[in-house]
């Protein structure tokens, strides 16, 4: 099934870049991480105001977008479930290629007994010739606190928290922060 009324209709859509080193290492307990993949997520509504609001059939959905030319370009697809009315729809398009991240653990250190503290930086690339912002989540096991940060963060839930960051075109912006880790 392909729907094509995304862009075509003028559906209000986002577009997101996402930097989620640790999402799929269940046991990961710090270091240094090898993903430097950042996901390039769009993001819509299924309501009546957005020219949609009706059930989604489960299936591939396919985006295109057009070129200076007017021709529409094949630019990612995704797949989505059953999507009943009023319903965010997330589109995974696939990995930037002009957008890079990298997660540095910088200490890790006992405090005292039962207490961990943790210190990391993350870098994000942009090879873009506009700014963007990319937002980094970060996901901690146990019982854990922010003690210190270069940025404002927000807790989703007791294991993740997202950090939103600038990053200038052509440059680099970097976050750190300090963990502390109680069992």
């Amino acid at each position: 099934k392909q729907i094509s009324l995304l862009t075509a209709q003028g559906v209000p859509v986002t577009k997101e870049y996402v930097y989620e080193p640790t999402r799929t290492d269940y046991y990961y307990y710090g270091g240094q991480d090898a993903s430097t993949k950042v996901e390039t997520r769009l993001l819509f509504k299924n309501t009546e105001s957005s020219q949609l609001g009706l059930p989604l059939p489960k299936g591939t959905v396919r985006v295109y977008k057009k070129d200076s030319d007017g021709q529409l370009q094949f630019i990612g697809e995704d797949t989505i479930d059953h999507t009943k009315k009023e319903d965010d729809v997330d589109l995974f398009l696939g990995n930037a290629f002009d957008i890079t991240g990298e997660r540095v653990q910088v200490t890790s250190q006992e405090i005292s007994k039962g207490a961990r503290q943790e210190e990391y930086k993350v870098t994000l690339e942009n090879q873009k010739d506009t700014a963007i912002k990319v937002k980094f989540k970060e996901h901690l096991y146990g019982s854990w606190k922010i003690t210190k940060s270069s940025q404002s963060y927000e807790k989703q839930s007791s294991t993740e928290l997202d950090f939103i960051v600038n990053v200038p075109a052509k440059g680099k912006a970097e976050v750190t922060y300090t963990v502390e880790y109680r069992n």
